[in-house]
């Protein structure tokens, strides 16, 4: 190697973005962050900032922000950086990796999202396809958002995408390497990765409600949207270990609020997130009219009835030994 060349490689390296994350391993419980609202209709970023150190606390292996779970359809775009930036720094000197959602209906925006996410020193990225895409357009969206940043990226597969539709996408979008898979029946899907396309690692949805099957079919893990982290932490840390039947057992605690939130959506898991401490209200925001992306109004309705909430309450009790977060 000549003098030239190795200037050209030490260019090339100073010219590198020192926050590039490109090895990033993604796997484990990776819970949803929630998004925090005042009675005014503005994010309560300092509780936003605390539920970052709560789940810090429930020991998860990284946190996911913003998406489906987040209402991330009723933020600004300054919201959104401005919830990312807090969050990133909020996470400085903790233990979970961070993933950004960068989706956008879009895509120049959702570029900028993903550029953003790297300068501030994110470990990786998740989109949500747009609507109502072609094939051709689903491909060619993530291929854009990959070359706007290097981080690795986490497909999220929803409605009819194949499998053979992300193996072949995972062919031209070299940062491509995790699907979190929501789309026909996850669980033979796992499999079908697991065999025909192994360096695609899986991520489930759908609050992880067969979380031990979806790992004993090869998930690496899972993205549910819960204030019962440390509830899933629990399980993941014995299949690790290889005790499933405890693991088994962790998960029939777990699946004592799975079953409720999947009835009575989001704003109970917010109302959890409240029974805990970490939240100040389970506010959440209506999607902007003509059902587009933007600053929502605050929703006058919720499923979380006195009922509810009283029960909800007394689930929580009967699994406090088992949190982790106190």
């Amino acid at each position: 190697m000549n003098r030239r060349q190795l200037l050209g490689i030490l260019s090339a390296v100073a010219a590198r973005p020192a926050f590039a994350k490109t090895q990033t391993t993604i796997a484990g419980v990776y819970p949803i962050v929630h998004t925090p609202f005042t009675p005014s209709n503005e994010i309560d970023f300092e509780t936003l900032a605390a539920e970052v150190r709560f789940f810090d606390r429930c020991g998860v292996q990284g946190i996911v922000w913003p998406q489906l779970a987040s209402e991330y359809f009723t933020l600004s775009d300054d919201e959104r950086i401005t919830g990312v930036e807090t969050l990133l720094k909020a996470n400085k000197g903790l233990k979970p990796s961070v993933v950004i959602g960068v989706q956008s209906q879009n895509i120049e925006t959702a570029k900028r999202f993903a550029n953003h996410a790297e300068k501030n020193g994110a470990d990786a990225i998740i989109a949500i396809p747009p609507k109502d895409a072609t094939i051709e357009k689903f491909i060619e969206y993530y291929k854009q958002i990959g070359r706007a940043c290097s981080l690795p990226m986490v497909v999220q597969a929803i409605g009819n995408v194949s499998v053979n539709d992300i193996i072949r996408m995972a062919k031209e979008v070299p940062t491509l390497g995790y699907v979190k898979d929501e789309a026909g029946f996850t669980p033979h899907r796992i499999t079908e990765f697991a065999r025909r396309a192994p360096h695609i690692k899986i991520l489930t949805g759908n609050h992880g409600q067969m979380f031990p099957d979806e790992l004993n079919r090869g998930a690496v893990g899972t993205m549910p949207a819960d204030g019962f982290a440390d509830l899933y932490v629990n399980v993941w840390d014995a299949w690790r270990a290889g005790n499933h039947a405890q693991a088994l057992d962790e998960f029939a605690r777990t699946n004592l609020f799975i079953s409720e939130v999947k009835e009575y959506g989001v704003d109970a898991v917010k109302y959890i997130l409240e029974l805990r401490g970490v939240f100040k209200n389970h506010l959440m925001r209506q999607r902007p009219a003509g059902g587009g992306e933007g600053k929502g109004t605050l929703d006058p309705k919720t499923k979380v009835d006195e009922a509810a909430k009283q029960y909800l309450a007394e689930v929580l009790r009967h699994v406090t030994p088992y949190l982790r977060a106190k």
